[in-house]
């Protein structure tokens, strides 16, 4: 607004309506910049102090690293590969398909009670597989003795003053060399006081299939492994230190290592 002089004197003289208005939408306009410029600061402060401003170093971030896999029982794979299930009976499929999870599991306790029910089943469903059953169970059966030292098999005792590794075995029906063998290097050297692992006064019993050519070995009334002969042989009385069977070296050396000197030989005539 303004005073103006006219023909009446000093009078007031509004504006005109172009001059009278406030640049409103300017001001606006202004209002509405600070707003959004203020507003996305406070965001890409926020954005930065959670970490999430970080697209390069969430790029190049290794991948998580995997879970450990869980500490299992090792035994090696079946060997030779059994043929498949098809055509043979619900309860032989079942066994077999129970081996296979076994085997997968690595599982040595579940593999060794399959075997022996899948070759006591009656009528003999599984004949053609038969030997190599044994085979397998033998490997299982000597992993369980010497590296798992099964509680079923073997206990610990403890050395008393006098005593020799030689001298518990021999108390406790074993041989030397097998208490050797599951104490390892500890066994070496005993102290009165110290703990020393021997089979539990083990009864083996071989018996000798000399036109079949093979031998299979009991523990406990039980087939613990099968061993093969070289030559057949006739049916005689034989020692224990199985002079008269024709053995791989390396067979009969496994076989003195387990077999005390009250284990007996058999030789059928069938």
């Amino acid at each position: 607004m303004a005073f103006a002089r006219t023909k009446f004197g000093i009078e007031y003289n509004p504006r005109p309506p172009d001059d009278e208005s406030f640049p409103w939408a300017v001001v606006m306009l202004s209002v509405f910049v600070l707003t959004a410029i203020s507003f996305t600061a406070v965001k890409v402060r926020a954005w930065i102090a959670a970490g999430k401003d970080r697209p390069a170093e969430a790029a190049t971030a290794p991948a998580p690293a995997e879970p450990a896999p869980a500490i299992e029982t090792e035994i090696p794979s079946a060997a030779p590969t059994l043929p498949g299930a098809a055509g043979r009976p619900a309860v032989v499929r079942n066994l077999l398909a129970k081996l296979e999870a076994a085997e997968a599991r690595r599982d040595a306790e579940m593999a060794i009670d399959t075997i022996e029910r899948l070759r006591s089943l009656p009528g003999e469903p599984v004949a053609d597989l038969d030997d190599r059953l044994a085979r397998r169970l033998g490997t299982l059966n000597f992993k369980k003795l010497y590296t798992l030292k099964s509680r079923e098999w073997v206990k610990e005792v403890e050395v008393k003053r006098g005593d020799s590794l030689a001298r518990i075995a021999r108390e406790n029906g074993a041989t030397a060399a097998s208490t050797l063998k599951l104490n390892g290097d500890a066994g070496a050297n005993i102290r009165p006081g110290d703990k020393v692992l021997v089979m539990k006064h083990p009864r083996f019993n071989l018996v000798v299939h000399g036109k079949s050519k093979y031998a299979d070995l009991f523990f406990l009334g039980k087939f613990f492994k099968r061993y093969y002969l070289e030559a057949e042989i006739e049916a005689r009385p034989l020692d224990w230190r199985l002079k008269g069977v024709p053995l791989k070296a390396a067979d009969r050396e496994e076989l003195e290592t387990l077999l005390p000197p009250s284990a007996t030989v058999l030789v059928p005539e069938f």
